[in-house]
């Protein structure tokens, strides 16, 4: 599990993506440990820099496709959102289905996910709804869609992974409603019917999805830090007259800090989490 949780020295407008991680361990004393300990270097970060962002959680659910999700979730998330708008400062909020109860009953994760948009609304918040094993995209779509899109609007938004097949018509109908995405290639073990085995074949995937999001998309995120793929995306940004602010690359905590020095240097939004 990655346990890291903010950049401490950062450009006084970076974009900084907080990270918590809860996990089951054999004491119950540790259990709140990364929470305490990442909401606490949040704030630390916040006082530090007024002017930086610090955003949200990115929320750990499984490990090795066993649910970790535990009763609380919800509320969890929903006093680190309160602690982020106390803080003063502008964040966001990423969670997983299963943490939110989707293998019990999809009503129940329905219920649990809006009760943390409405105070993300509150709050001027933006939550996203992370993507999952391939067995789960259909049910994490469905509940966007038919639950959250029409009454949350531009407050929600969802990963989708270029390493899946279906992903290319994935792509497409959120893009028909406006969806925010976060292109992402994967990380989850696969059969090859449902994902490209070749490497080469998923990166050429995230680089087609790009070109799309790039035209037609809602702020679209582009989390990799493969650099050709990233070369890919300011080529056709540029060549096609997108503005940078129009979107973002995201990288993870202490990977490639020299690459994200660099992009926020040309003017590119990078967050990192």
């Amino acid at each position: 599990l990655n346990t890291a949780y903010s950049e401490t020295k950062v450009l006084p407008d970076f974009m900084l993506f907080m990270g918590w991680h809860d996990f089951p361990v054999a004491l119950r004393v540790f259990e709140h440990l990364p929470v305490a300990a990442g909401l606490g270097i949040a704030a630390a970060v916040a006082a530090a820099h007024p002017d930086a962002w610090v955003i949200g959680s990115d929320q750990v659910a499984d490990l090795d496709g066993r649910p970790l999700g535990k009763s609380g979730a919800r509320d969890a998330a929903i006093g680190i959102l309160d602690r982020i708008h106390e803080a003063g400062v502008r964040g966001n909020l990423s969670v997983k289905l299963t943490q939110m109860g989707l293998d019990l009953d999809p009503a129940l994760a329905a219920a649990n996910i809006k009760a943390i948009l409405d105070r993300a609304r509150t709050h001027g918040a933006f939550v996203r709804i992370d993507m999952e094993a391939s067995s789960y995209v259909q049910r994490t779509l469905d509940l966007y869609h038919q639950d959250l899109r029409t009454c949350y609007g531009d407050l929600v938004g969802v990963v989708i992974q270029s390493m899946l097949r279906r992903s290319d018509a994935d792509v497409e109908g959120l893009l028909e409603t406006r969806t925010r995405i976060r292109l992402v290639k994967g990380a989850y073990k696969e059969p090859a019917t449902v994902a490209f085995p070749d490497k080469r074949d998923v990166d050429a995937c995230f680089a087609r999805l790009s070109e799309r999001m790039l035209e037609r998309g809602n702020y679209p995120a582009f989390a990799t830090h493969d650099e050709r793929l990233i070369g890919h995306v300011k080529t056709y940004a540029r060549d096609h007259g997108i503005d940078a602010a129009r979107f973002e690359f995201q990288m993870l905590y202490g990977v490639r800090r020299d690459l994200q020095e660099r992009l926020r240097r040309e003017g590119y939004n990078v967050r990192v989490y």
